[in-house]
Formats: structure tokens, sequence, C-alpha cells
């Protein structure tokens, strides 16, 4: 008879408590995404030098994805300023980011009429960012420290989603979170340095020889 009493009420106990499970929640279920925009840069070819365009392919390779565009300008009635000076501007140019890890660069050049002496350079390319997930919103009390205690603003703000924007500002480069193409083929360069050619990841040097301990004889 105790027993009855005993797994009615832990029946009925389930019973309510199992519907709770269809509830809507409140914790955020999307990860960090990626925004894609466009990098627009502009500079005078004559300041444009080898330790620029370092800085340059540097910035890219943090957020650049895809192909980057080099135009040079130059003036038909100039002589300092010609074709054939700027197509070796733009040779130039190239050739640095080519040698500072940039894989494909596509270069141009382009008369501006009356620019006499003044060459100008304009560079394009896609750039990513990673960010919390859309639906999140932003953070509460982030930028207005009066909504710390803003209920409403927090009810919006889903849990899970200040991990997700902590972790979106610590990835170096957000073309990872694109996925990398298939490694099998041996043609893929980071995996023919490391496999094919026995180098490191980090440097281009061999690995060293592995030897096991010896024991003295």
């Amino acid at each position: 008879m105790k027993l009855r009493h005993i797994i009615v009420p832990a029946l009925l106990l389930c019973t309510t408590a199992c519907g709770s499970f269809d509830r809507p929640t409140q914790l955020s279920t999307q990860r960090v995404e990626v925004l894609e925009g466009v990098e627009h840069l502009s500079f005078e070819t004559r300041k444009l030098d080898t330790k620029m365009v370092e800085v340059l392919a540097y910035d890219y390779e943090a957020k650049g994805h895809g192909q980057v565009d080099i135009t040079v300008t130059y003036d038909p009635k100039s002589k300092s300023n010609s074709a054939m000076n700027a197509t070796n501007e733009a040779a130039r140019i190239a050739d640095t980011f080519l040698q500072n890890g940039v894989s494909s660069v596509e270069v141009n050049v382009l008369p501006v009429a009356n620019s006499w002496n003044n060459s100008k350079t304009f560079l394009s390319y896609k750039s990513l960012t990673a960010q919390a997930p859309t639906n999140c919103g932003h953070m509460p009390g982030f930028k207005n420290i009066d909504e710390v205690g803003d209920v409403e603003a927090h009810k919006k703000y889903g849990y899970g989603c200040t991990i997700e924007a902590m972790l979106a500002d610590q990835i170096a480069h957000p073309e990872d979170l694109l996925g990398r193409d298939d490694q099998t083929l041996t043609s893929e360069g980071r995996r023919a340095e490391n496999v094919l050619w026995g180098r490191g990841y980090y440097t281009r040097e061999a690995f060293p020889e592995l030897g096991g301990e010896r024991s003295s004889e």
C-alpha cells in the first residue's frame, strides 16, 4: 500500500516535468558568424614602398579573402607618369604581395587625364570579420552602463552570446571558419610542405631525424 503512494506521485511529477522540455530556451544555439565586406584602399604610388606593402600584406593575411586587385594610374600625356612606369610599379607591388604570402593578385593600369605626375594605386579585396550571432543583438552594459540593471535588455540577450562574442574577438583568421579545401591532394601547399618535404608548420626548416634513447653498454 505504501509502495503505491510513492509511485503515483512520482508518475504525476514526471508528467508535469516532462512537458517543460518543449518550452523555448533562452540559450543561443547559433555560433560565431563571418561577415563579408570589401576593403578599398588608395595611396600615392611613390609612397607605397616595400615596407608599406609588407604591412598591407600582413593586414590581408589577418582579414583578407580571395584575390587582391591592384590598379595603378598614369597620365597618357606625362613622360614621367607613363603607362610603362605604371606597369612596372604594378608589377613591383604585386611581387611584394606575393613574396609576403598573398597567393592571388590581379594587376591593372588605368589612364587618368590631367593627373600629371601624381600616380595613384588602388587596392581592393574581400574582407572577413568574425562576430557574435546576429540574433544576439548588443551586449547589455557593454556600451551603456545603464543597461546593466535593465531586465528587458538582458532578456533579449540570450545566454551563451557573450561566449560567442568573446570567441569571435580571439579569432585571428576569420577565413578559417569557412573551412579548408580537401587536404588529400599532394598539390595543396601546406600539405606539400609538411608531408612531402618534411618541413615544419611554422618554419621551412626540415624536421630533425628522430632518435630514441640508448642504454649504455
